[in-house]
């Protein structure tokens, strides 16, 4: 295979984007366009990140250089490079089309439910690692891509979630945490719970919701809410919907009803009342103290 001459050199990154993930903190950065529809073969010089580099061939072949190793992605396969490891896009096939990401992941402090910090660090250690076709992971860079465009935090939270939980799952890590044979493992419980209520609070999601998805009866997830959580199903929910609502305010324009309308609320008058009794003052407020 030929490739053309001239030299394409990394954008520049413009913006970060930070979400807090169980005891992971995932910093997603992002550029102007992320997206690469090659007509030709293109070429672009070695160079390396702070961060780590995914490369999601959607259309074609893609081919990179890793150090001094040559890979190639056929279409739906995934590269993840590590930060300061040298590697270049070598060329793609003709009319294909590939999707980037750069993001980086740090300990937070926090105790989660699930070391996944631990986790994805053992699934991208080394210098990079190749993983096979997945719809599910392909989808949710699409649209983590379009989210950033948008500037739509509230979905950007969600879809970084999905994606490292997806990327547990497709390579098989913490194969025990997930095995069904496991699944009365309260632990799982837990992070069940709290990825469900984190993925669907927009939604009008019941208890009864979580006891189908468990397998359990509603008594029996109120029970182990109460226990780990301090709280009620209502109280969890409302919790986790008045923290993005505040985390939106801070970081984006749109008016309260919207934000309302965003975290699950049909009406605003309860939004006010439940955002009061979380954060002791009104929206205005909040977003006032925060300046």
């Amino acid at each position: 295979m030929e490739f053309d001459n001239e030299l394409v050199y990394p954008e520049v990154f413009s913006n970060e984007f930070v979400s807090n993930i169980e005891n992971v903190k995932m910093t997603l950065i992002t550029q102007e366009t992320n997206v690469h529809n090659y007509k030709r073969p293109t070429h672009v010089v070695m160079h390396f990140h702070s961060g780590y580099e995914l490369f999601l061939c959607k259309k074609g072949c893609l081919y990179v250089m890793v150090c001094d190793e040559k890979i190639s992605l056929n279409e739906g396969e995934m590269l993840v490079i590590s930060p300061s490891v040298s590697h270049a896009m070598l060329g793609s096939e003709s009319d294909s089309l590939t999707n980037t990401m750069y993001f980086n992941i740090e300990q937070n402090g926090k105790k989660g439910t699930l070391d996944l910090y631990k986790i994805i660090s053992k699934i991208i250690d080394g210098n990079y690692v190749k993983i096979p076709g997945l719809i599910e992971l392909s989808d949710i860079l699409t649209n983590i891509r379009e989210k950033c465009e948008e500037k739509d935090i509230f979905a950007l939270s969600t879809l970084c979630h999905q994606f490292l939980m997806g990327l547990v799952r497709l390579t098989g890590a913490a194969h025990h945490i997930y095995n069904g044979a496991t699944s009365d493992n309260s632990n799982l419980r837990i992070h069940k719970i709290h990825t469900l209520l984190h993925s669907r609070f927009r939604e009008d999601i019941t208890i009864s919701d979580l006891a189908d998805n468990l397998h359990l009866s509603s008594r029996q997830v109120s029970r182990i809410i109460k226990e780990k959580f301090g709280c009620t199903f209502k109280e969890l929910l409302t919790k986790i919907r008045m923290q993005m609502a505040g985390e939106m305010l801070l970081r984006s324009d749109d008016n309260v009803s919207k934000i309302a309308s965003q975290v699950g609320y049909s009406s605003v008058r309860g939004f006010y009342s439940a955002f009061r009794s979380h954060f002791g003052c009104l929206p205005k407020e909040y977003k006032k103290k925060a300046k």
